[in-house]
């Protein structure tokens, strides 16, 4: 049986983790041929993130929490999250309940077909502006256009990377200000994107 780590980064979500957690762990019990762990990494906060995601530890040996000693910022987050990760594929997905968690086994096909990395790239966001829309493809195209690296548009950092990748991380890619999806992006390797839609925020900001 193959392993899976979860890597959740958070930063004051006490309103929507315990529905988070619930739909995240409905999905992964799902699968069949992996060995599921979801590791959640708090940046620290003010709320009462932690207490809750203690409370499901206690209850779900199978969940971790990685308690960050300062705001350090979500890259650095998920670099902490691969950094503590040993498996032999590790996903990335927000704690806000807008990347959708039954995209994971669409991950995993695509693993399975041979794919070390597996991006989610965003064609809307229910309640996104149109000022933002606009920002991003601009950013988009000035990356592009600057850089040798191709970034695919509107590609956060919700994606698959198997074990391999994850170890170049760890011993090679040690970048203290950190764009997770350009170094990835970088590293090469057989990689495939998948469309999804971003659902609204529900709770909290």
């Amino acid at each position: 049986m193959k392993t899976l780590t979860v890597i959740s980064p958070v930063y004051q979500e006490e309103e929507v983790i315990a529905d988070f957690y619930k739909e995240l762990k409905t999905e992964l019990d799902k699968l069949q041929d992996y060995k599921s762990t979801i590791l959640f990494v708090v940046d620290k906060g003010k709320d009462n993130t932690l207490n809750i995601l203690k409370d499901i530890c206690d209850s779900d040996k199978s969940t971790r929490v990685l308690w960050m000693s300062s705001r350090f910022g979500h890259q650095m987050s998920l670099l902490a999250g691969i950094d503590n990760s040993d498996s032999d594929v590790v996903v990335m997905i927000d704690s806000d309940l807008q990347h959708p968690t039954n995209m994971i086994p669409k991950f995993l096909h695509e693993f399975e077909q041979g794919a070390d990395i597996v991006n989610a790239v965003r064609e809307d966001t229910e309640d996104i502006g149109i000022l933002k829309k606009i920002s991003s493809k601009l950013f988009y195209w000035f990356f592009n256009s600057m850089s040798k690296v191709e970034l695919a548009g509107n590609a956060p950092d919700f994606r698959l990377i198997s074990g391999r990748v994850s170890k170049i991380i760890k011993e090679q890619i040690r970048e203290r200000n950190l764009f997770l999806r350009g170094m990835i992006s970088w590293v090469g390797f057989s990689q495939v994107s998948i469309p999804f839609t971003a659902a609204a925020r529900s709770r909290g900001k």
